[in-house]
């Protein structure tokens, strides 16, 4: 009998990691397609990030730390999760992976790589982002973590 518990507790435990991978592909792909209203979505009312001055609380604060990535002059961000954990009781959860920045100085293309953390709650909304950080800033990927950010929408 605890054997079977086991076992579904590690199938519920990968579906619901499965869930949050998905939500954060969805969540780059907002960026990708420069949709602001929908990149809102994803966020908590209360989110916590670093940003440029410190630490910053609030949905429209982290939008706005954002507004770059949504002008068509700006730079341009992906990011794909490497590796997500839902904590053992399913309503929070960390993901991590490799994102790239690509921007351009004078007339030339510079390209930056770092890690991210994000820290997922579930809430009656379904899955927001309630804290998000770069974890690493200038690393550089390995091919898998390249090969990460040729990774579609969830399911293809």
């Amino acid at each position: 009998m605890l054997a079977l518990q086991l076992l579904f507790a590690a199938l519920v435990t990968a579906a619901l990691d499965d869930e949050v991978r998905c939500r954060e592909i969805d969540f780059a792909l907002s960026v990708a397609r420069q949709d602001e209203a929908a990149f809102a979505q994803f966020l908590h009312p209360e989110i916590r990030f670093l940003g440029r001055e410190g630490e910053k609380i609030g949905r429209e604060a982290f939008v706005n730390q954002w507004a770059p990535f949504f002008a068509d002059d700006g730079p341009r961000i992906d990011w794909r999760p490497e590796r997500v954990m839902v904590l053992h009781r399913g309503d929070l959860a960390v993901s991590r992976g490799p994102y790239r920045v690509i921007s351009r100085q004078d007339s030339e293309t510079l390209e930056q790589w770092g890690e991210f953390m994000s820290i997922w709650e579930k809430s009656e909304d379904g899955w927001m982002v309630i804290y998000d950080v770069a974890a690493q800033v200038g690393i550089t990927p390995t091919d898998a973590q390249i090969a990460l950010l040729d990774t579609g929408a969830c399911g293809s």
